[in-house]
């Protein structure tokens, strides 16, 4: 397949954040949370270089090839095969379910973390995600 280096370093990135994001939402303490801080960085970091690289490539070929935004960073038309095409979204669409699904846990823990406090405990809470 070709693109298998692209579709590899997509999931593993996908890997990387599900594992420390849940780390953090699950496992109470600063060490959790600062690891899943780190990994959610590098991977913005590393995900907005290959953004930059990739328009730039965009636009070289744009002088001889007929190059849409669609095409470009959604796989439409026939940019890349399906199958490609699926994993990679496939990638994103687990990244944004694992975001939304670990935010609704920490809601959820705070939630049952207030219940019972003093309205001073309750903005300690809220402020330092404890």
């Amino acid at each position: 397949m070709k693109g298998r280096a692209i579709v590899r370093a997509s999931w593993a990135g996908t890997a990387a954040f599900g594992v420390t994001a849940a780390l953090a939402a699950t496992v109470r303490g600063t060490v959790a949370a600062d690891g899943a801080l780190v990994v959610a960085v590098a991977l913005f970091l590393a995900g907005a270089a290959v953004f930059v690289a990739s328009f730039a490539r965009a636009l070289a070929r744009s002088r001889h090839d007929e190059v849409n935004l669609l095409g470009l960073y959604f796989l439409e038309g026939r940019t890349a095969p399906p199958a490609v095409r699926r994993l990679l979204l496939g990638s994103l669409v687990a990244e944004v379910a694992i975001a939304l699904g670990m935010k609704t846990l920490r809601m959820v823990a705070l939630e049952k973390a207030r219940e019972g406090t003093s309205t001073l405990e309750q903005t300690l809470i809220i402020t330092a995600g404890y």
